[in-house]
């Protein structure tokens, strides 16, 4: 029963708060400005035409596969490139680093003859 009664009270406050509805106003003019946006034609710029055209994704797509595909190409050849200079370079500066003449106690010249 209490039930039944609380859902009765709620549709009245439902009701009650219909009853304090007014008309809603707009600003003078709006048909007209509305219509005026509506019909005015504004040229597109070469950008935003561009912008637009990229955005599609029948465009977008194939663009972003063929960057990765050029992208893919160069690592590839990059990395088939022979790189024997590179290796000989790094072993001759090791083999000099070690054969600096010093002179020391234990190198026994004759410097008579």
């Amino acid at each position: 029963m209490n039930k039944k009664k609380s859902i009765d009270q709620f549709v009245e406050e439902a009701f009650d708060s219909i009853n304090h509805i007014e008309r809603a106003n707009v600003k003078p003019f709006l048909l007209s400005r509305v219509n005026n946006k509506m019909f005015t034609k504004k040229g597109n710029s070469w950008w935003e035409n561009a912008a637009l055209l990229i955005g599609k994704p029948s465009f977008a797509i194939p663009g972003l596969a063929m960057l990765m595909l050029i992208n893919l190409t160069a690592v590839i050849f990059y990395a088939t490139e022979p790189s024997t200079s590179i290796s000989e370079q790094n072993i001759q500066a090791s083999t000099d680093e070690f054969s600096y003449t010093i002179a020391s106690i234990y190198d026994n010249e004759n410097s008579e003859p």
